[in-house]
């Protein structure tokens, strides 16, 4: 990954809010061109905590939803869809290729991409594109691997857990603020954040 590339990556538990936080990041950034997706739980009641029945990838600022993952009947995991990863992935790579977008939006980076599977080639993709900033929420436990994998450089790492998610939504935007005024001032052009 560039030095220069701006990571953050959001943590916390199952349920802590990270595809939240996500979608709240890019809605306090509407005037930036953005891409990525967040992967979207269902069947989960009001209130209820844990992992989903079943998951839909939602493309950031798109119409774009697919069938994503969904629990087996043991409960022992989930069945992943590969059409879904691979038009995802492709969609990434497209907005990443054409220069547009500011900043990629990658959800439930964990054990899966630490394997090559998932979303790996994605947040691969977005680690290595000149789009200057990547938000990717990460699983907790694999936290410390995906910065190592993935060589991310220099992360700046919100844990959800025990946090004030507005307070570190807003410095994430900050930081976001900071780094598109710096990459602008660097090739003259002005400040539109």
């Amino acid at each position: 990954m560039a030095a220069e590339k701006l990571a953050i990556l959001v943590t916390g538990s199952v349920a802590s809010g990270k595809t939240t936080f996500l979608l709240n990041l890019h809605a306090a950034l509407p005037r930036w061109r953005s891409c990525g997706f967040v992967s979207r739980g269902e069947s989960r009641g009001p209130g209820e905590r844990g992992p989903a029945a079943s998951y839909r990838l939602v493309a950031i600022g798109g119409t774009l939803d697919l069938p994503w993952a969904t629990r087996r009947s043991d409960g022992a995991g989930f069945d992943f869809c590969d059409a879904s990863r691979s038009e995802a992935t492709e969609l990434v790579r497209r907005e990443l290729e054409n220069g547009e977008a500011d900043v990629c939006f990658l959800d439930e980076i964990g054990r899966l991409e630490l394997d090559g599977r998932g979303m790996a080639e994605a947040f691969r993709l977005a680690l290595g594109s000149p789009c200057p900033i990547v938000v990717a929420a990460v699983k907790k436990a694999a936290l410390a691997d995906v910065i190592r994998v993935f060589q991310v450089v220099a992360p700046i790492v919100i844990d959800l857990d025990g946090g004030d998610a507005e307070r570190a939504l807003r410095a994430a935007a900050r930081e976001c603020g900071r780094k598109r005024s710096a990459d602008l001032r660097a090739i003259g052009g002005d400040d539109l954040t």
